[in-house]
């Protein structure tokens, strides 16, 4: 995820940042609970289009556009290397270079890489909110025009049948574009114009179709709104928030060596030792030559 100068970060989005990160690699260890790591999946998202937001206002759009570059596609196009890699090393070059899915272009060797290509995709909705919600008013309008487009996304993941990662990015949709309006409603003092998209959204995938992601995704849109004013100190927050991206990025790997070497272990145990290995794994990452532009 993007991330603010010290003079305008707020330490709340770098704890969510880094509680985020910790529900996905917690879901993804199937530990107690995992179901609810879709609230931690939506809330990364969110602050993902909620930071890219400001990133653009602050910085303008050539300077956003060469962001996406660095901080999206060059980490998109390393981790496929190294996941590539390690996939050779365990099921041998035939099996580990064939393309059985042409889909799985749009991901790369390992399914959590969705993220990358998604946010990059989805990056002109960025510079148009930026265009588009240039006041109070035009925040409220957009978030109850866009209600039927977050139903459809609702409905193209539960029910549309489609593959990955084309069922990722349907889900993504939805608290991204709820990012969006809240870095705009925010601006604007418009804060009830995105709670009017998520729970119209959500609330309506909910009673239409029995939608399971949609109740997931509103608590995440509820809990970013409960934690975006915490008056918390940053001397803490700032370090746990920076490594939230290299997290995400390398506890396929950590989970790898885990299960190789602790295969019986408790989930949930597990879940707290690959978290932890991942974050020291994204500190020392990021201590290399270059390595901030890809953890």
């Amino acid at each position: 995820m993007p991330t603010l100068p010290s003079a305008t970060r707020r330490p709340s989005i770098d704890l969510m940042r880094f509680v985020a990160a910790f529900g996905i690699v917690w879901a993804h260890m199937q530990a107690p609970g995992m179901a609810e790591g879709y609230v931690a999946l939506a809330l990364f998202l969110i602050l993902t289009a909620f930071l890219s937001l400001r990133s653009l206002l602050r910085g303008g759009e050539r300077r956003f556009w060469l962001g996406r570059l660095v901080r999206f596609a060059l980490p998109w196009l390393v981790w496929s290397g190294a996941f590539l890699g390690l996939g050779v090393i365990r099921f041998g070059p035939e099996e580990a270079l064939s393309l059985g899915d042409p889909w799985r272009l749009l991901i790369g060797p390992e399914i959590h890489l969705w993220f990358l290509p998604f946010v990059l995709v989805a990056s002109p909705l960025v510079p148009a909110a930026a265009r588009l919600l240039r006041s109070a008013g035009a925040v409220w309008i957009a978030a109850a025009a866009l209600i039927p487009a977050g139903l459809g996304a609702l409905w193209l993941h539960d029910r549309g049948g489609l593959p990955e990662p084309l069922a990722q990015w349907a889900f993504a949709l939805v608290p991204s574009l709820y990012g969006l309006l809240s870095a705009s409603g925010q601006r604007h003092g418009a804060v009830g114009g995105p709670l009017l998209f998520a729970t119209g959204a959500c609330l309506g995938a909910s009673l239409l179709w029995g939608s399971l992601a949609a109740p997931f995704i509103l608590g995440a849109c509820l809990l970013f709104e409960a934690v975006w004013r915490l008056p918390l100190g940053s001397a803490w927050a700032m370090p746990l928030g920076q490594l939230a991206f290299g997290i995400y990025l390398t506890h396929p790997a950590v989970m790898l060596v885990w299960y190789r070497t602790v295969p019986d272990g408790p989930a949930a145990a597990g879940a707290l030792a690959v978290f932890a290995l991942s974050a020291a794994a994204a500190w020392l990452i990021r201590r290399l030559p270059g390595g901030r532009l890809i953890a």
